[in-house]
């Protein structure tokens, strides 16, 4: 719009080329006049065309075409100040023009936008600092990885116009299909227009019409393609580098589509992982309710060597015996790092933090470890270029949060420090992968029950007492109210949440930040759940007015919608099956350590 003639400040006036960019922009020297305005306007377009992949029909191949040619070009198109100048010069008789050769068809066709879509619609760009990203294209075009994303995008641009190509031809085979039916005055008994277009169930589970293959019409079409596919879809399965979802899907059938996902999944990674290498995972404060039991679902899928647990305690034997363990504290910056550069690690899952209750009993200590320790790892994993996952909880919110139920987004206003901490955690994470695109993961957990470690002072922490009680002395005292309800979790599903929220290719991902859901109950609820396997089971109530005062400001549900939706989660875990693995596990591990089991 600024480039043409019918715009006062760069069309008739004339942009002043010469005083602007009187010297390269690779040299040093500035003169006063200097400024890069038309670099600015070429960002501007940039970041539209980022946000609005669509709605130009221009590549970003384009974008940088000029921004080296106003410094350095072979053509006359940014000499002097104004058109005034370049007559008197003759610039236009003794240079050649650079759009004309822009223009011719070769070159038009390499700038031109495979997924442009024309549209009457306007576009409203949003210029929050979150929205707007570095050119990386331009001010990283010296570094390995812009060569790598030169590479990728030709790729993805011969994948369109392939795609186009058989698209069109199998359009051409519908449109003859169709004539030949017409002029059989045969018509498919389903309503169906072209082969393919009748579902499973009207032919036969195929998903072909077999009328027209019984009468001999069915077209050997390209499996999966569909005539007329929106561009939009495609530009899902592109998005941000990720094209591990059009690998997954059965509709996919070019020949040469799996050598080209293989040399994208190479450069895909900000870690520089190949497609072929397993992440290298270090989980700090690895002894607590949830490192050994995650690390465990790690190596299983990724091997005993590539999983590394890390605590400040003496592991068990059978954890030390199960894969690598190392001494770890969060707060030795130095050591971290040693850690994380000569294990070669990719992903980290920062577990170290101190719980609500003993945090507040200890509130410096709190502050130092959930704080000081966090700021540690943010700071190694945007240096390393880790994928980084870092928990939250049901403590993230407030009494002003909104309760039931407690979406993604809200007031959260915690009144404690590990809720503090926790929400710090979050925004931390947030500011970081949108100002320096940090690979940052957040999840936040309700209350998880486990039986393989002990109660850690959490304020749901009676939900796992309370078996143990059971199985041992049939009596259960309770320090919260018997109708206090709370969102729980079984470990299993928490660690399968983790797992596949880490896997999740980042163009899937809305949020940075998820809530994730399973069950909601009260003390007396599942208290009665238990009570149907054991009916001796006596529970008392205690409230304790610290705890109490927690779970007040806690929400009562989690709603998880954006999690199911975004990356497929689904909890396995009611509370029937909770109560019923729970009550096994527990009367299994009392056996074991030789416990008596009532």
């Amino acid at each position: 719009m600024m480039l043409s003639p019918l715009c006062i400040s760069v069309g008739r006036a004339g942009h002043p080329f010469q005083q602007r960019c009187a010297h390269s922009a690779y040299s040093h020297a500035r003169f006063q006049q200097e400024s890069p305005v038309f670099l600015l306007l070429l960002d501007c377009v940039w970041q539209l065309w980022r946000q609005f992949p669509l709605a130009l029909g221009f590549s970003e191949a384009l974008l940088l075409r000029l921004a080296n040619e106003v410094y350095a070009s072979d053509y006359g198109t940014f000499l002097c100040n104004n058109d005034q100048e370049r007559c008197a010069l003759g610039v236009k008789d003794r240079t050649h023009c650079l759009f004309r050769a822009l223009l011719r068809p070769a070159e038009r066709d390499y700038y031109s936008n495979p997924l442009y879509e024309p549209t009457e619609l306007a576009i409203w760009p949003s210029v929050h600092p979150q929205s707007l990203q570095l050119w990386r294209g331009f001010f990283l075009r010296w570094t390995q990885l812009a060569h790598h994303l030169e590479a990728v995008q030709e790729e993805i641009r011969s994948m369109v116009i392939e795609w186009a190509r058989v698209a069109q031809s199998s359009a051409k085979q519908s449109s003859q299909y169709k004539s030949l039916c017409t002029a059989s005055q045969h018509v498919c008994p389903h309503g169906a227009l072209q082969a393919g277009d009748c579902s499973p169930a009207q032919s036969g589970g195929t998903g072909r019409c077999g009328y027209a293959k019984h009468k001999g019409l069915l077209l050997d079409m390209q499996p999966g393609v569909r005539v007329g596919m929106p561009t939009a879809e495609l530009l899902g399965l592109l998005c941000r580098g990720c094209l591990s979802r059009v690998q997954n899907r059965p509709s996919c059938s070019f020949s040469s589509w799996p050598r080209r996902m293989s040399r994208w999944n190479n450069m895909e990674s900000s870690n520089a992982n190949t497609s072929q290498e397993n992440p290298r995972v270090l989980i700090t404060g690895g002894l607590g309710q949830l490192g050994v039991g995650l690390a465990q679902m790690l190596r299983n899928q990724y091997g005993p060597e590539s999983v590394i647990l890390s605590d400040i305690k003496k592991p068990p034997s059978h954890v030390y015996a199960s894969g690598p363990f190392v001494y770890a504290d969060v707060l030795d910056y130095k050591h971290l790092r040693e850690l994380i550069v000569n294990n070669r690690i990719t992903w980290l899952v920062h577990y170290s933090a101190l719980l609500s209750a003993v945090g507040e009993a200890n509130v410096a200590l709190a502050r130092k470890i959930n704080i000081t320790g966090l700021h540690n790892v943010l700071d190694l994993a945007l240096e390393n270029c880790l994928r980084l996952f870092v928990p939250s909880t049901i403590g993230a919110f407030g009494p002003s949060s909104p309760r039931d139920p407690a979406p993604d987004l809200c007031v959260q206003r915690p009144r404690t420090i590990y809720g503090v901490s926790k929400v710090h955690g979050e925004l931390m994470g947030e500011y970081l992968h949108h100002k320096y695109g940090l690979d940052f993961r957040c999840l936040r957990y309700p209350g998880v029950i486990s039986v393989n470690t002990p109660p850690g002072g959490g304020t749901t922490d009676y939900a796992v007492q309370i078996f143990h009680d059971a199985l041992s002395t049939g009596h259960h005292e309770c320090y919260l109210r018997p109708d206090t309800r709370l969102p729980m979790m079984h470990i299993s599903d928490c660690h399968r949440a983790t797992v596949e929220f880490m896997q999740t290719p980042d163009c899937q991902l809305s949020l940075r930040t998820y809530n994730i859901a399973a069950m909601s109950f009260t003390p007396e609820e599942v208290a009665q759940e238990i009570r149907k396997h054991l009916p001796h089971l006596k529970v008392t109530y205690n409230p304790d007015s610290v705890r109490q005062t927690i779970a007040d400001s806690w929400p009562v549900r989690f709603d998880d919608s954006n999690a199911r939706r975004d990356w497929g989660w689904a909890p396995a875990f009611g509370l029937e099956e909770l109560v019923t693995d729970m009550l096994l596990s527990v009367r299994d591990k009392r056996t074991r350590e030789g416990f008596l089991v009532s």
